[in-house]
């Protein structure tokens, strides 16, 4: 037998390969998401709905309010009875009306609130879109996702908004995940 067949441990060999003379091994390989939730319990997801959405409107806002870590969005899911139009930009400002919406967290075992303020259920005032990165046309009553996987990063006092920005008036629901962390 070969030497990649057996491995010592304190001066005792024992068999590690297979029947091809290979080392057997196996991994479990799961989404940055479990990760998270799992370690730190800092997974989020983050619901609005608004019932009578109208062409303009900033309809969501996320603003990382925390000082140690950055906001990771993992995906943002934008959902019309109307065909419509999404756009997701950074905000310019800190929103100043609108509803209050919680982060939920899905780890159930944790407590953890998330370091972030957020707006929706209604028109959000007070905040703009400065830069817009992405759009997504909606089909009537269904659903579109935008995706970054965690390439968009809110540090400190950072914040994102949605625009309905074309479409009739009518509901729309936003969905939008995401995780606190270190760079490191």
């Amino acid at each position: 037998m070969s030497f990649l067949e057996y491995f010592g441990i304190d001066g005792k060999r024992a068999l590690v390969g297979g029947s091809d003379r290979r080392m057997n091994t196996s991994a479990r390989v799961d989404g940055r998401e479990f990760y998270v939730s799992r370690d730190s319990g800092q997974f989020y997801t983050l619901y609005i709905e608004d019932d009578d959405a109208a062409a303009g409107d900033i309809v969501a806002n996320i603003m990382n309010t925390s000082k140690n870590e950055f906001v990771f969005i993992r995906r943002i899911k934008m959902s019309s009875e109307n065909a419509a139009t999404f756009k997701v930009a950074y905000g310019d400002a800190t929103a100043a009306t609108g509803t209050p919406v919680t982060p939920v967290n899905m780890n159930r075992t944790k407590t953890f609130s998330a370091d972030v303020t957020a707006f929706g259920n209604g028109a959000v005032g007070g905040v703009t879109a400065d830069t817009f990165f992405a759009s997504e046309r909606c089909p009537a009553n269904t659903s579109v996702i935008y995706k970054p996987l965690d390439g968009l990063i809110l540090g400190q006092n950072d914040n994102i908004v949605v625009e309905y920005d074309t479409g009739t008036t009518g509901d729309i629901e936003i969905e939008i995940l995401f995780y606190l962390d270190t760079l490191e």
